[in-house]
């Protein structure tokens, strides 16, 4: 069995208005020392911005994860908006 490249999330919520917001990631699959949040009461918050950066560098859309999988990952959303935003544009 071989060791993919990537690895994807897709995280959706629905707001209060019935709006959906989704993120999505895809990270490469390599050995690297990433910067991990710190635990509750750490109170350094360095880490934590190390952290969103590189969530933020891989940020994708719904749909660049379906083409690279083939797979339908929200099949009862409409297929517009959601689906082809980036969440900087949610």
């Amino acid at each position: 069995m071989g060791i993919p490249l990537l690895c994807y999330k897709v995280l959706v919520r629905t707001e209060a208005s019935g709006a959906l917001v989704a993120l999505a990631f895809m990270i490469p699959n390599q050995k690297e020392r990433f910067a991990l949040p710190p635990r509750r009461g750490d109170g350094d918050r360095r880490e934590v911005r190390a952290s969103d950066r590189l969530l933020e560098a891989h940020l994708v859309s719904i749909r660049e994860i379906e083409r690279l999988t083939g797979l339908d990952l929200l099949p009862r959303v409409d297929q517009g908006a959601v689906k082809e935003a980036v969440a900087s544009e949610l």
